[in-house]
């Protein structure tokens, strides 16, 4: 797969999601080529990197753009930025970046608009440096032109003793990320307030991690108050993986040059995203983005599980089992069972999307009503928490079970 640059026109081809996380691939199997050269083995952080950079990158480029659509003005104020300035709190191979650049870049082409980006990396391991910088320059941006990517050695749980230019970086920056350090700390980590407190006026604190619900529940539950800031998007737990299309693609090219390493092409994604000083207008309502209908990158529904995609399979399945000598009894047994075993994993989605649905409304309504007690909203929000998580891991059978039948090896 080579690199991919410039924009696209979707109306009559892949779409943007597909697009983008072919983008994603691309650059993290060209930045690791370049890795291989320098080092001329898979060290840990190359694995890491083939493991969990496109993922990583996927996830964040989706929810950032869910959030920007939602934030309309806010998308305007960065676009009119002469220089954008991205701090990345405990980045490693800066995957995230990758994936707000590329995100950021497309939004303002379709403006005629050309970006300006300032990127500072943030890691308590100097040996990241290296590595996050030919990551970082296999995009377009950065091309030749590694003196606008900043490295800061420095640990960023302990917050009183950052450094100046650490501090400096936070303070200038248009956005924040903070993206896995729940669960590389093992949830211990609490440092959105601190870090609130040093960003400018009107930038964007951004929190992506996998939904670990079971060991810190409570910080589910209860959004963090920022002093200053308004939570402006959230998915508590929702399944996301490479587009399909995008990841058929990339496969044969990663098992070629890398063997049999794997990638992790899907997770189940924790998001909230905070913005300070904005302006509040008419609606105010503080638990609406912890309830509004998100878009999904992974709806089996529409893709996967639904009649034409299984119709399409099954001629192709028809085909390839008769010219292996299948008889036609043993080829109709086993399309037969793929389809009642695709219609009992969507009857299953449908019923806990209703109870997702069915208990979200409950909250909003107990919560607007106030006609509830701290215990009674706490049984209920644990219960939200839990079909949520159930909604998200049967997408993930199903994502997994789907591909697994089109001969795809998914992690």
């Amino acid at each position: 797969m080579e690199y991919i640059e410039g924009n696209k026109d979707f109306s009559n081809g892949p779409t943007i999601i597909t697009y983008e996380d072919l983008k994603y691939c691309s650059v993290h199997f060209v930045a690791i080529k370049k890795l291989l050269e320098l080092d001329n083995q898979l060290n840990e952080k190359i694995t890491c990197i083939l493991k969990n950079g496109p993922i990583i990158s996927s996830a964040v480029g989706f929810q950032l753009r869910n959030a920007l659509n939602q934030s309309p003005n806010y998308l305007q104020t960065l676009l009119s930025k002469k220089f954008l300035k991205i701090c990345c709190l405990g980045g490693g191979p800066a995957s995230d970046i990758v994936a707000i650049v590329t995100a950021l870049e497309s939004m303002s082409k379709q403006k005629g608009i050309q970006l300006d980006f300032r990127i500072t990396v943030v890691d308590s391991d100097k040996n990241w440096k290296n590595t996050c910088i030919t990551v970082l320059s296999r995009l377009e941006q950065f091309h030749k032109k590694t003196w606008k990517i900043n490295f800061i050695q420095a640990d960023v749980s302990e917050i009183k003793s950052y450094p100046p230019q650490l501090h400096e970086a936070i303070q200038e920056a248009d956005i924040v990320t903070m993206v896995m350090l729940l669960s590389k700390s093992n949830g211990s980590i609490n440092k959105e307030t601190a870090i609130g407190g040093i960003l400018k006026p009107q930038s964007m604190l951004f929190l992506l991690d996998t939904s670990w619900m079971e060991i810190r529940p409570q910080f589910y539950v209860y959004p963090v108050e920022i002093d200053g800031f308004q939570l402006i998007y959230e998915e508590l737990c929702d399944f996301t993986a490479i587009d399909i299309i995008a990841y058929k693609k990339a496969q044969l090219k990663y098992e070629k040059y890398f063997g049999d390493v794997r990638s992790n092409i899907c997770l189940n994604a924790f998001v909230r995203v905070w913005l300070k000083d904005l302006e509040k207008g008419e609606n105010t309502d503080t638990l609406l983005p912890r309830f509004q209908v998100n878009l999904e990158k992974c709806n089996p529904l529409q893709s996967s599980l639904s009649m034409d995609w299984f119709e399409e399979w099954k001629i192709a399945q028809i085909e390839e089992k008769m010219n292996a000598g299948w008889h036609p009894k043993c080829i109709n047994l086993f399309t037969k069972w793929h389809k009642n075993f695709r219609r009992k994993l969507s009857n299953e989605l449908i019923k806990q999307k209703e109870v997702v649905e069915r208990t979200s409304a409950e909250l909003l309504h107990k919560n607007r009503l106030k006609i509830c007690t701290s215990k009674t909203t706490d049984e209920v929000w644990k219960k939200y928490l839990v079909e949520k998580e159930k909604f998200a891991t049967t997408k993930r059978i199903s994502y997994i079970f789907v591909n697994f039948c089109n001969n795809l090896k998914i992690k």
